[in-house]
C-alpha cells in the first residue's frame, strides 16, 4: 500500500466527499433516517431589503414554498414558517431538523426568542441542523420560524472583489433526520486519523499507521450493511487509544469565539 500512497489517499478522499458517491460512501452512515414529507414550509419576503423585528415579521403574508426555490437578491430577508410532524413510525428517537438555505439563518420560537444560528453553503463553518427533541413521540408537532439573510458568512463578496448585488440562494434542504450517533463518532475519528495522514511527514511511522488504519476502515464499511459501522468505529477507537498508550503528548486547546449579527 505504501508504494501507492497517493492513490490510497485519493481513494479515501472519495470515500468522504460530498456530492458524487455520497450515497454509497461514509456519509451514508451519518443518518439512520431522513424524511421531508412531513415538513410544511411557507415564506414571507420582506420588502425593500429591510431587516425587521420578529413582531413585524409575524404580520407578513406567508406563501407556500418548497426546497429548490431560489431567494434573493443580495441582502434580502425572508422569514420561513416551519410546521413539522414526527412520522408515526418514529418513537423515542433523537431528531434534528436540517435546513440549508445556502446562506445565513436564525431559528426563532413562536414566542419570538432567537434559538440558534444557521450557516448554509459548504466549508468548515457549515451548520444547518437544529435539535427538535431528544426523544420524539409519533405524531408530535413542532412549529417555529427561520429568518434567512441573503448573504454568506462574510457577506456577498467573492474574495477581494466587490459584493455582488444580485446574488440568489437556493433552499437546498428542509427535512427531519435521525442521526446515527456511532456513525457520527466514526466520522470525527476519521477526520483526525486522515488529518494525521495528510499533515504529518509522509515517511513518519504515525502517518503510515494512520494511512493503514484509514484504508482499513474504508475496506470494512459497506453502505448496504449498516452494522459494519460498529466494526469500523472499533478500529478507529483502537488506533486512537494506541496513540495514547505510546505516550503521545496531549494538547490543551482553548477556544475563543465571538458573536456576529447578520440579521
Amino acid at each position: 500500500m505504501q508504494k501507492h500512497r497517493d492513490i490510497t489517499i485519493q481513494r479515501i478522499e472519495k470515500y468522504i466527499q460530498s456530492g458524487q458517491f455520497d450515497d454509497v460512501n461514509m456519509r451514508t452512515f451519518l443518518w439512520k433516517a431522513r424524511r421531508s414529507d412531513t415538513v410544511r414550509l411557507s415564506v414571507y419576503a420582506v420588502p425593500d431589503l429591510k431587516r425587521i423585528p420578529f413582531n413585524e415579521a409575524m404580520k407578513g403574508k406567508y406563501e407556500e414554498t418548497r426546497v429548490g426555490e431560489r431567494f434573493g437578491p443580495s441582502w434580502a430577508t425572508f422569514w420561513f414558517k416551519v410546521e413539522v410532524t414526527i412520522p408515526e413510525d418514529w418513537d423515542g428517537e433523537y431528531v434534528l431538523f436540517n435546513f440549508d438555505p445556502d446562506c445565513e439563518g436564525m431559528v426563532w420560537n413562536v414566542e419570538g426568542h432567537p434559538l440558534q444560528g444557521l450557516t448554509g453553503e459548504g466549508g468548515d463553518a457549515r451548520h444547518v441542523d437544529y435539535l427538535l427533541t431528544k426523544s420524539c413521540k409519533p405524531g408530535e408537532k413542532f412549529n417555529f420560524y427561520i429568518e434567512t439573510a441573503c448573504n454568506g458568512l462574510f457577506g456577498n463578496a467573492g474574495g477581494i472583489f466587490p459584493p455582488g448585488a444580485n446574488n440568489y440562494y437556493t433552499l437546498k434542504t428542509a427535512e427531519l433526520a435521525i442521526p446515527n450517533h456511532v456513525g457520527r463518532k466514526l466520522w470525527y475519528d476519521f477526520q483526525i486519523i486522515f488529518g494525521m495522514v495528510k499533515e504529518l511527514p509522509s515517511e513518519s511511522q504515525a502517518s503510515c499507521d494512520a494511512l493503514y488504519t484509514a484504508n482499513k476502515i474504508v475496506n470494512v464499511l459497506r453502505y448496504d450493511m449498516p452494522e459494519t459501522v460498529h466494526e469500523a468505529y472499533n478500529i478507529s477507537q483502537e488506533f486512537l487509544a494506541k496513540r495514547e498508550d505510546i505516550g503521545t503528548i496531549d494538547h490543551e486547546i482553548i477556544a475563543v469565539g465571538n458573536c456576529h449579527i447578520d440579521t
